[in-house]
């Protein structure tokens, strides 16, 4: 079950555009990512911690995953961020198909330097029966094993957004193109303290 935000508070968002520009700390080593720029931001967790668990506590999805495949009480086992890394995706760069570690991950869409009908436009795959630039996927099973796919055509009108998921859903990002400009996005993963 993948749960959306909207829009993160303002307050916060700001917060979060301000410490991208920590560039100190390359993540490319620990992440899938086809990505040139990658960066830790695990000394700035106490900035988007709070809003995340309280998110949790609130959201009843969420809280519906944790009942039905944990065995846990978030009073005695405490829920916590443990990673915080952001993207800088540039054109023709993917994330291929990944899942994380921990309860839930997320993904904070800070900038997205395009539209999704001007992508579907010019990307190369315009004419196939399936046209995903800039897409993110998401990739599972029924029963049966065949495969499920959820697609999210996530353009400049996410920004401000979130979308928390279980960390073991697997997801990929396609690329985008003919566009120079990054596509920030903020990741993390929320793990139980034993």
């Amino acid at each position: 079950m993948i749960v959306k935000i909207d829009k993160l508070p303002t307050d916060l968002f700001k917060k979060l555009k301000k410490i991208i520009k920590d560039k100190s700390k390359e993540a490319n080593h620990e992440l899938i990512g086809n990505i040139e720029e990658e960066y830790n931001l695990d000394k700035h967790i106490s900035i988007l911690e709070p809003f995340l668990l309280k998110t949790i506590r609130v959201e009843s999805k969420l809280l519906k995953i944790i009942n039905e495949r944990y065995d846990c009480n978030s009073v005695n086992k405490p829920f916590r961020l443990k990673n915080l890394w952001v993207n800088f995706q540039k054109k023709n760069e993917f994330n291929p198909l990944h899942n994380h570690s921990g309860i839930f991950s997320f993904i904070i869409f800070i900038k997205v330097p395009f539209l999704i009908k001007d992508q579907l436009q010019i990307s190369p795959g315009k004419k196939a029966s399936q046209n995903l630039p800039g897409v993110l996927q998401f990739v599972g099973f029924d029963q049966f094993n065949s495969t499920l796919l959820q697609n999210f055509f996530v353009d400049k009108k996410w920004e401000q957004s979130m979308l928390i998921f279980p960390a073991s859903y697997s997801h990929c990002v396609y690329p985008f193109y003919g566009v120079n400009d990054y596509r920030i996005t903020i990741s993390g993963n929320i793990k139980i303290e034993v």
